[in-house]
């Protein structure tokens, strides 16, 4: 028995004695790396430079070290010289819960010399992929646009009053007269072997917004509605995947086709009038 008490002593106060060692030990100081934004290369056939990436995925020297939101402050447990790799990170849909990095976007490398407890200001400048196309790049400057389809209402009008960026905007001026406008693009043929394929869009809506694809040949045609856009006071930028869309679709022609409402109770409309601003329509593959 006494030999057995001994041996639990013995443990414990080993124990004690491993923890005061690690307690003494210092914890090494990291290094920082603070990302205030992440900006978009000018490539002009790509349009627009504003952006909304909000996380940065970023790896040290091949290797990943998190994703971090934007802005934010990185953490690095290293020191001396390294490279960064960044991408644009965003949320698919405009879903929080849906962050993912932008896969029509190039990585951007970064040397960094890296000095222990050292906050460095980062701002990576990415880039569209070489071998991206931009099937749609519709900034709303001109006196035609390429929503040139009206399904249904009055069709797009242009406007200067409160244009996000440039001189105009494209407006969707919903009344009891047009209380649902629908329009559609110029025709696309756009690649079904899976590549990837984004919308891109910022929009201002004092009521919901959809957008979506069509998808059409002589004798039939399916519209699909993708998103839905709740109401914004402020200007906001939302990106679509449309890939599985078009990968599954039974047709070879498409247009995108965006759709607004006045909200309604039953059959009596809920208020006779509303505005949505929608600006810088890309569609990227």
């Amino acid at each position: 028995m006494n030999t057995i008490k001994y041996l639990l002593i013995a443990s414990v106060n080993l124990v004690l004695f491993s923890s005061c060692n690690s307690w003494d030990k210092a914890e090494p100081t990291p290094s920082f790396i603070y990302v205030p934004e992440v900006k978009l290369a000018n490539k002009p056939a790509f349009g627009t430079l504003k952006q909304d990436f909000t996380e940065s995925y970023i790896y040290l020297d091949g290797q990943l070290l998190g994703v971090y939101p934007i802005p934010g402050m990185v953490p690095i447990l290293s020191t001396g010289s390294h490279t960064l790799t960044v991408f644009g990170g965003i949320h698919n849909y405009g879903i929080k819960s849906q962050p993912q990095p932008y896969p029509l976007l190039d990585k951007v490398e970064i040397p960094v010399n890296l000095v222990s407890g050292k906050i460095d200001t980062l701002t990576p400048v990415v880039k569209y992929r070489d071998d991206i196309t931009a099937a749609i790049n519709e900034s709303f400057e001109g006196g035609n646009t390429i929503l040139s389809t009206t399904l249904k209402g009055k069709g797009i009008l242009l406007t200067t009053q409160d244009a996000f960026e440039g001189k105009q905007c494209g407006l969707f001026q919903l009344d009891t007269l047009s209380p649902l406008i629908e329009v559609g693009s110029v025709d696309l043929n756009l690649p079904n072997d899976g590549t990837r394929i984004y919308i891109e869009l910022h929009y201002k809506n004092e009521v919901d917004f959809l957008v979506g694809i069509k998808g059409y040949n002589s004798t039939d045609q399916l519209s699909t509605y993708i998103v839905g856009l709740r109401p914004s006071t402020e200007w906001k930028k939302v990106y679509i995947d449309i890939t599985d869309y078009i990968t599954a679709s039974e047709y070879t022609n498409h247009k995108i086709i965006l759709e607004t409402g006045l909200p309604f109770s039953g059959t009596t409309l809920t208020r006779d009038k509303a505005n949505v601003l929608i600006d810088n329509l890309k569609v990227l593959y």
